[in-house]
C-alpha cells in the first residue's frame, strides 16, 4: 500500500510491477491490471592490463577486458595525476596503444557503458620508460708503424649500463661486450672508427650515435746502408758510405769519431784517423716528414797496416847498437822466422815477431862467424793473405 506518496524501489534485478487495486478514502476499490516492467542493467565491469616497461619511443598496449556492461564502454582515466579525455572502446577484448616519454602511471577511475550505467573503480598500469643508450666517438690520431698506439674514446651516457656496441674500422666490423659508461680502445689499427650499434643491458637501442675516430699509421723509413772497403787499414783510412736507405726525408751519419753530417741520400766518404786502428760503430738514422724515424749502426773495422822491414846486416857485438837481427813487421795473425847458415843449416827460429836472432848458435854458447846468412819469414796477414819472404844478411863485427 502507497497511500498517496511516491514509493522507492531499487531491484537487482529486472522486476515488473502489477497494480492489482486502488481504494480510495470512501472505502470504495477498483480492480486493477496495469503493470511497468523495470529493467535493471548490470554495472560495466573491466580489468586493466599492461606491459610495465618499455624503450623509450617504443609504443606498447594497455589491454582492457570486459566482463559486463554494454559496448561500447567510455573509460575516465588520468596520466601521473592529470586528467585526460575519457575514451570508449567497443570490443569485450580491447586495448590502446601509449608511448610515454617517461615512466608514467597510467589510472583508470570509471567506466560507462551503452546503458549509461558508471562503475567507479581504480585501476593503474606503472609502464617504466627505460632512456636510449647515446654515444660518442672521440680520440684517436696520428702515430708511426713502430708498435705505437692511439686510444679510441667510447663515451655512454643514459640508458642502462652494461652496453654491447658494434663499431666499424673502415668496412670491418667489430664488437665490444659489456662494457661500462666508457671504453678505451687502444690500437694501432689504421682506419676511421663509427659505431653502427649500440643495445644496453635492457634491450634499448641507441639512435644518438656522434662522431668518429681517424687512427693514421705513418710507414717507417727502411734504413739501410752500405760500406767499402772493409777492413781497411791506417794507410788509407778512408771509408765510402752509401746511404740505400727508402722513405726518408731527412738523416744524419755519426761516424763514432765525434763526427756528425747530414746525409745526402747517396754516397759519401768519411776518413778516419791515421795514427791508430780501432772499430768504430757507425750510426746512420733516417727520418721521414712525419716524424717516423729508424736506426741501424755497422761495424768498420780500421787494422793496423801490414808492414814489414827486414834489415840487411846486425853486429852482434854487444855494444847495445844493431846487436839482434829483428824484422820489423805490423799487421800480422800468424809469424814464423828461419835463420840458415850458409850450409843450409837451421840455427834460429821463433813465432814472436817480437824476438830476433842474436847472433849466437850451439844453444846460444857461441857465436856465429861473421858472414852471410839466410832468411826465410812465412806470415798472415790480419786480412788472412798468406806471404813468404826469403833472403840474406851479414853478420859483422
Amino acid at each position: 500500500m502507497i497511500g498517496g506518496n511516491p514509493y522507492q524501489i531499487s531491484p537487482s534485478n529486472t522486476t515488473t510491477y502489477t497494480l492489482t487495486s486502488v481504494t480510495d478514502a470512501n472505502g470504495c476499490m477498483q480492480a486493477l491490471t496495469d503493470s511497468k516492467t523495470l529493467t535493471v542493467n548490470e554495472l560495466p565491469v573491466v580489468d586493466v592490463t599492461g606491459t610495465t616497461e618499455i624503450c623509450r619511443d617504443d609504443i606498447t598496449q594497455i589491454d582492457f577486458n570486459f566482463t559486463a556492461g554494454l559496448s561500447p564502454w567510455t573509460l575516465s582515466y588520468n596520466i601521473d595525476g592529470t586528467i585526460a579525455a575519457p575514451f570508449p572502446l567497443s570490443n569485450t577484448i580491447d586495448a590502446v596503444s601509449v608511448s610515454p616519454s617517461s615512466t608514467s602511471v597510467y589510472t583508470y577511475t570509471s567506466v560507462t557503458d551503452a546503458n549509461n550505467c558508471t562503475n567507479n573503480f581504480t585501476d593503474a598500469v606503472t609502464i617504466t620508460v627505460n632512456q636510449l643508450p647515446e654515444v660518442i666517438v672521440s680520440g684517436g690520431g696520428e702515430m708511426c708503424d713502430d708498435g705505437s698506439i692511439v686510444d679510441v674514446i667510447f663515451n655512454t651516457i643514459n640508458g642502462t649500463p652494461t652496453f654491447n656496441i658494434n663499431y666499424a674500422v673502415g668496412i670491418s666490423n667489430r664488437l665490444i661486450s659489456n662494457i661500462g659508461y666508457q671504453h678505451v680502445l687502444s690500437t694501432n689499427e689504421a682506419g676511421t672508427y663509427s659505431v653502427t650499434s649500440i643495445v644496453d643491458s635492457k634491450g634499448c637501442i641507441g639512435k644518438s650515435i656522434n662522431g668518429t675516430a681517424d687512427v693514421i699509421v705513418n710507414p717507417m723509413p727502411v734504413v739501410k746502408f752500405s760500406v767499402y772497403p772493409q777492413p781497411a787499414d791506417v794507410t788509407n783510412p778512408v771509408i765510402t758510405f752509401v746511404d740505400q736507405s727508402t722513405g726518408h726525408s731527412f738523416g744524419t751519419w755519426d761516424f763514432d769519431d765525434n763526427t756528425i753530417v747530414s746525409t745526402n741520400f747517396g754516397s759519401l766518404t768519411h776518413r778516419f784517423s791515421d795514427q791508430d786502428s780501432g772499430t768504430y760503430f757507425v750510426e746512420l738514422y733516417v727520418e721521414t716528414d712525419k716524424g717516423c724515424n729508424s736506426t741501424i749502426v755497422q761495424e768498420i773495422v780500421i787494422d793496423n797496416a801490414f808492414i814489414l822491414y827486414i834489415p840487411d846486416a846486425f853486429s852482434p857485438n854487444r855494444d847495445q847498437i844493431n846487436d839482434i837481427f829483428t824484422p820489423i813487421i805490423s799487421g800480422t795473425s800468424e809469424y814464423q822466422l828461419y835463420i840458415y847458415s850458409r850450409e843450409g843449416q837451421k840455427i834460429f827460429e821463433t813465432q814472436d815477431p817480437g824476438e830476433g836472432w842474436d847472433g849466437k848458435v850451439d844453444n846460444g854458447d857461441e857465436y856465429a862467424l861473421v858472414g852471410k846468412y839466410a832468411y826465410a819469414i812465412y806470415i798472415v796477414d790480419i786480412h788472412g793473405k798468406k806471404r813468404n819472404f826469403q833472403g840474406d844478411f851479414l853478420l859483422i863485427r
